[in-house]
């Protein structure tokens, strides 16, 4: 209903509708529906770039939205190739050294692992680890996620003394 009366009122191009299409799909992908979510997410993304071009931030948010719903139907090729994009979205508008560099890095570290390429997610987690330090502090919670995951995937490699102190920390 809240779409129809944006639709009504804005205009079907107008980036609320994007954003509430988002949202939509974002529902439907946490409730099983599968394909429609998809499709739901990538015409969000289509509008909010015909409305605030392609460059904007609010494109990596929906792109990052639909990059987790494609790695976890096992999309993995296009999943990543979306969080790069974000990571170089990122790089332009917050610096190469953010907070949002690093989400993009882990994410792409994340589906790398899925995939089985440890020694390829290796260095991703490292440089996101080291960003979330510098940009949010080493108590932030993302800092603290990272190291998991970082120790994780080193008691993964069978890396256990090098996990430990990241584990210990």
């Amino acid at each position: 209903q809240a779409l129809a009366i944006q639709q009504e009122l804005l205009g079907p191009s107008h980036p609320a509708c994007g954003e509430t299409t988002l949202r939509i799909g974002q529902n439907l992908g946490v409730q099983g529906h599968y394909e429609t979510a998809e499709r739901l997410m990538r015409e969000a993304i289509g509008i909010l770039e015909s409305s605030l071009g392609h460059d904007n931030p609010r494109i990596s948010r929906a792109t990052s939205h639909l990059a987790r719903h494609l790695c976890d139907r096992g999309a993995f090729d296009e999943a990543e190739s979306l969080w790069k994009q974000n990571l170089q979205r990122a790089a332009r508008y917050y610096g190469d050294r953010s907070g949002s560099v690093a989400v993009a890095l882990s994410q792409q570290a994340h589906i790398r692992v899925r995939r089985g390429d440890h020694s390829g997610a290796e260095p991703l987690r490292r440089e996101a680890l080291a960003l979330f330090q510098s940009d949010l502090g080493d108590e932030h919670f993302h800092t603290q996620a990272e190291r998991q995951a970082l120790a994780d995937l080193l008691v993964q490699q069978g890396c256990f003394a090098e996990a430990e102190p990241l584990l210990l920390e």
